[in-house]
């Protein structure tokens, strides 16, 4: 059996082509592993813009960040605007101390403002 030239060039050809198909194949592996990791962490990087977008917006007027707070904080905060005292709110609404304090700290947030006077002034400003 002899092997003539033309026979010798297409066993180099395929073994060519099955060399270049398997480079690929290397390579497309490298990429989508590089692509997947970049989703994850464009996936992470879009799971905390969202996480903080809550923060980060907040309503313009007085009156809509009063409306943004619920019943429960509402009726606490106009306690604390009356000149109640956080021991005094708990025992009116029967809930702790701890609570109150943890109400007033979100209600200050959420209102943008630092003391019970700011916050009298804030409700003065929505009722009036």
């Amino acid at each position: 059996m002899t092997i003539t030239l033309a026979d010798f060039i297409n066993v180099l050809t395929l073994l060519l082509v099955a060399i270049i198909l398997i480079l690929l194949w290397q390579v497309w592996q490298r990429y989508s592993q590089q692509t997947d990791k970049a989703l994850r962490s464009s996936s992470a990087v879009a799971s905390t813009v969202v996480a903080a977008a809550p923060e980060v917006v907040k309503p313009k007027s007085k009156k809509d960040r009063w409306n943004a707070l619920t019943l429960h904080q509402r009726n606490i905060a106009t306690l604390a605007a009356e000149g109640k005292q956080n021991g005094e709110i708990a025992h009116a609404l029967g809930i702790r101390t701890s609570t109150v304090s943890s109400h007033l700290k979100s209600i200050y947030k959420t209102l943008d403002i630092h003391s019970r006077r700011e916050l009298a002034n804030l409700l003065q400003e929505v009722e009036g």
